[in-house]
């Protein structure tokens, strides 16, 4: 990862961390491919990212859904602006280069993360005593 040391997008629900890092190093592979002209393993690789969203943006949702978190339609919404975003993003690469691809995408998910998933996960710290309490 290049804009921003993934420390400080740990969001401590350990599940969602690792998926966060595992788009993330999808970016490394997608960066390692265009260096070497390898356009087919650049699709397969923003193709198993874009699959990889989708399932973990359902286990968000998922996880939202368990905490009661009173905002997730705003993070369904977001959800669905991420993935039109990256999208977009790779096919304006398909149809010039993959150089700003990378840096286009991580922006993005660092974007969401910071805007939009530490929203859950401070709530999920506050919630969490409180359910196991009970």
């Amino acid at each position: 990862m290049t804009l921003i040391e993934f420390d400080t997008l740990k969001l401590g629900i350990e599940e969602i961390d690792t998926e966060h890092w595992e788009m993330f190093n999808i970016l490394d592979v997608v960066l390692e491919k265009v260096r070497h002209n390898d356009y087919d393993g650049v699709n397969n690789a923003l193709d198993t990212m874009l699959h990889d969203f989708t399932n973990h943006a359902d286990r968000e949702i998922l996880i939202m859904q368990n905490m009661n978190f009173p905002f997730i339609g705003t993070h369904i919404v977001a959800h669905s602006i991420l993935l039109a975003m990256l999208e977009r993003e790779i096919k304006n690469a398909l149809r010039s280069d993959y150089q700003n691809l990378t840096d286009g995408v991580e922006s993005i998910l660092i974007d969401h993360i910071l805007q939009y998933d530490v929203l859950y996960a401070e709530y999920a710290k506050h919630i969490a005593p409180q359910l196991e309490s009970q």
